[in-house]
């Protein structure tokens, strides 16, 4: 025989009971969202110190290459000294640190990529890689632009080299070439001398890159 079910026995849920539920799960979600957050900066904390860590290797092994460290801009390995600074050189013989340590990321084809600007005519200075390198971009730089450049169209960077370690300017460091030895300019010891920090790729406006 076909049961048919009465008013009394069909119910449903009432409104007080979805806003119970609905209450619940806001909290849930509340609860969720920090602890996915914290979660995520960790992992990129992580990430960021093994890009570090790969600069130091690198630091080392450009050493061990070269019997010097570049400074933080300016010409390496050799002095640059009557060079054509139009040759258009590749590689460039002038540069940043990171630049020069490009090779030692396994980045070499991008290393001897420099190219001339179209625009302005300049020889094959580093900056004119508009490349940007993920091992130089930390994840929680909040000012790296989607693409990765910054002004001019140069690869931003998350990383700065410690100009009293390496050395570098305009003044007399920028042509010798290198300049910073290990062991015997790190009398401190390199596992007690700062050779990077994090900071923003962008200084001021994040969100007028220029």
């Amino acid at each position: 025989m076909r049961r048919f079910l009465s008013g009394r026995d069909q119910r449903g849920f009432t409104l007080i009971e979805l806003l119970v539920v609905i209450a619940i799960i806001a909290v849930l979600v509340g609860l969720l969202v920090p602890a996915v957050q914290k979660v995520r900066e960790a992992a990129n904390r992580m990430s960021s110190s093994n890009n570090l860590k790969q600069i130091g290797i690198a630091l080392h092994n450009c050493h061990d290459s070269n019997g010097k460290l570049p400074t933080t801009h300016g010409c390496f390995p050799t002095t640059g000294n009557g060079d054509d600074w139009n040759n258009k050189r590749i590689p460039s013989a002038f540069g940043t640190q990171q630049y020069f340590l490009l090779p030692y990321i396994e980045q070499d084809n991008l290393y001897k990529s420099a190219q001339v600007n179209a625009n302005g005519g300049q020889p094959s200075h580093s900056w004119n890689i508009n490349t940007p390198v993920k091992t130089f971009m930390a994840p929680n730089d909040s000012t790296l632009p989607a693409d990765g450049l910054t002004w001019g169209g140069r690869g931003a960077t998350s990383y700065s080299a410690n100009w009293h370690a390496f050395g570098g300017g305009w003044g007399e460091d920028w042509q010798i070439g290198g300049k910073a030895r290990i062991p015997a300019s790190f009398p401190d010891g390199t596992s007690n001398t700062i050779g990077y920090v994090e900071r923003m790729a962008i200084c001021g406006d994040s969100s007028k890159p220029t």
